[in-house]
This record gives structure tokens, sequence and C-alpha cells, in this order.
């Protein structure tokens, strides 16, 4: 099983699954109105997407190094 495919592997992660709850969990928490309520729910947002973003780079490192490789031979 590879998690860090182009496909959604990423969905699979828990630190994922526990961002998205945080996520929501802070829309839940906080009083809509303020600045607080948008940093908070910024962090929660950006947690998540971090993760998504290294799932990708992830993929693309592995795909580059396995190019790399044969480019070498």
């Amino acid at each position: 099983m590879n998690l860090f495919d182009k496909h959604g592997g990423y969905r699979k992660l828990d630190s994922f699954t526990l961002a998205t709850v945080i996520q929501l969990g802070t829309w839940r928490f906080c009083d809509p109105c303020g600045r607080q309520f948008d940093q908070m729910t910024q962090a929660a947002r950006s947690g998540r997407a971090n993760i998504m973003e290294g799932s990708e780079r992830a993929a693309t490192s592995k795909e580059f190094g396995k190019k790399a490789d044969s480019a070498r031979d």
C-alpha cells in the first residue's frame, strides 16, 4: 500500500483525519465574529492543507528519484 500517491493517499493518514476534526471543531468552538475566529480557522485550514501538500511533494519526490536513477544507468 502506497500512502503517498497522487490520488489522495493522504486521506488515509490519521494526521489528516485529526486535522479535519480540529478544523471542524474550531468552526464550532469559536465565535464567528472577530479576529480570533479568523486566526484560528486559518490555522486549522493551514494544517490540513500542509498535510495535502506534503503528500503531493512526497509522491513527486519519489517519481523524480526513480527518473534520476534510471537516467544515471
